[in-house]
């Protein structure tokens, strides 16, 4: 859904969409959108920016951060955006935005596609380790084998010389 900033109606719009993954303009490895994704909220219209408060509600397939193993992960998530213009972003409406602790995203026109703004808070929120549980022993460095599944029989050898005074530290409890 594209939004025209200057021939909106009222200073606020509700909005309640559906948008399908291909919409979204997520390319990230390792993730898939399984479900449309749910995206409600409201957009208020300022003089100078326009400020988008959501809620986003996705099912997704990701990789485990350690592992690589696929993993079902139920987003559900709310945010609060500022937009403005590249040629309304001045030091003093900076400053006003920061008072008001919103985050910035510069636009370049005044049209908002509410679509790539879902997508780009997917990404956001996609930043925080997921890991498929808290113990995951991850991949072996060399041979590459899922350790959770099973040992690999990869020869730890000596380590670094240059390091061996570290064994020799006492570690207190």
């Amino acid at each position: 859904m594209i939004v025209e900033l200057t021939k909106l109606d009222s200073p606020q719009i509700e909005f309640d969409l559906e948008i399908e993954p291909e919409k979204l303009g997520l390319d990230i490895e390792y993730v898939e959108v399984l479900k449309p994704v749910k995206f409600e909220g409201v957009l208020k219209s300022k003089k100078y920016w326009s400020v988008i408060e959501g809620d986003i509600a996705a099912k997704l397939r990701v990789s485990c951060g350690r592992c690589l193993e696929p993993i079902p992960l139920d987003l559900d998530f709310s945010f609060e955006n500022a937009y403005i213009g590249a040629e309304d972003f001045t030091e003093e409406r900076e400053t006003d935005l920061a008072v008001e602790n919103l985050d910035v995203s510069i636009i370049d026109s005044d049209k908002m596609d509410l679509s790539e703004i879902a997508g780009e808070q997917i990404s956001i929120e996609l930043n925080k380790p997921i890991v498929c549980k808290e113990d995951c022993k991850g991949l072996c460095q060399k041979c590459g084998t899922n350790l959770n599944k099973k040992d690999c029989k990869c020869d730890e050898g000596p380590g670094d010389s240059r390091w061996s005074a570290l064994s020799d530290i006492k570690i207190k409890k």
